[in-house]
């Protein structure tokens, strides 16, 4: 559906008329914008957009109500906002181009015994 399909542009009165009066409509006008915005996106970029606009489907979904989706849709932005503000403070930017250090984890793995299987070898 393109913005006038219906004979109106979406400025910001026409917004709020379709979210009090036509909210079908605005659902319609909202998802076919985003499929037009992730559908120009480069092609290397496709996949990752459609995950996202996956997972803040989700959230909408799992939402009791707006407001608690508004809230989820915006704890998402912060978690990754905070996820790039902390791999830019890892940048080396006297030596950009040198990779930064990926810290290893270490766990000892603990074996578990299930009850009614022997766990010794037969030769």
């Amino acid at each position: 559906m393109s913005h006038s399909d219906n004979g109106l542009e979406p400025n910001i009165d026409n917004l709020f008329s379709w979210a009090e009066n036509q909210p079908d409509l605005l659902q319609q006008w909202l998802e076919q914008e985003v499929k037009d915005l992730i559908e120009n996106a480069p092609v290397s970029h496709q996949d990752k957009l459609r995950g996202l606009q996956f997972k803040i489907e989700m959230e909408k979904r799992r939402a009791k109500n707006p407001l608690a989706s508004c809230i989820a849709i915006s704890n998402l932005m912060y978690e990754s906002f905070y996820k790039l503000k902390i791999a830019l403070a890892d940048v080396d930017y006297s030596n950009p181009y040198k990779p930064h250090k990926i810290t290893e984890n270490k766990a000892k793995v603990l074996p578990f015994k299930l009850k009614g299987v022997n766990n010794k070898s037969s030769s």
